[in-house]
Formats: C-alpha cells, sequence, structure tokens
C-alpha cells in the first residue's frame, strides 16, 4: 500500500503535486528550501529531496527514498516465498 498521497495524481505543466492535489511547482509551503515539485511532502520540513522513510509489504520493511519529488518504490520484499 501506497503512502504517497500524489500516486496517480497528474498535474498540468508548472504544477506539482502536493498532499494530493496540485499546486504552483514553485511554492515551498513548509518553508524547508525546497519547491513543490522536488519536494515528496511540502508540508513537513524534515522531508525534502534525498529522505528517507520506512515503508513495508505484505512480506516485509524497507525504505522509500525522495528523487525530483518522488517517492521511490519500497526496497521491501514482494514475494513473501
Amino acid at each position: 500500500m501506497s503512502r504517497d498521497p500524489c500516486e496517480g495524481v497528474e498535474c498540468p505543466p508548472s504544477f506539482a503535486c502536493s498532499a494530493g492535489s496540485c499546486v504552483n511547482g514553485l511554492l515551498d509551503e513548509d518553508g524547508d528550501g525546497y519547491p513543490a515539485a522536488s519536494d515528496c511532502d511540502d508540508r513537513d520540513q524534515d522531508v525534502q529531496p534525498g529522505s528517507v522513510v520506512d515503508c513495508s509489504t505484505e512480506c516485509g520493511d524497507g525504505t522509500t527514498t525522495c528523487v525530483e519529488g518522488v517517492w521511490q518504490p519500497c526496497s521491501a520484499p514482494s514475494d513473501c516465498d
């Protein structure tokens, strides 16, 4: 299960998804110095490009990294065998 509220949200050019809504890509709502276009959670100052957070699947635990405003696939195993 994804914890990314922007998964599947497509925004027009120069806009970025923030908390599930399209906003101006230059907006920096949390004031961390990273605009919404490159920040995976522009409402949390502790999340910025390069941030790593825990994630899990039915088969185990892993991590995901913020790259260019998108959480990367979870490193947790997807095969429970």
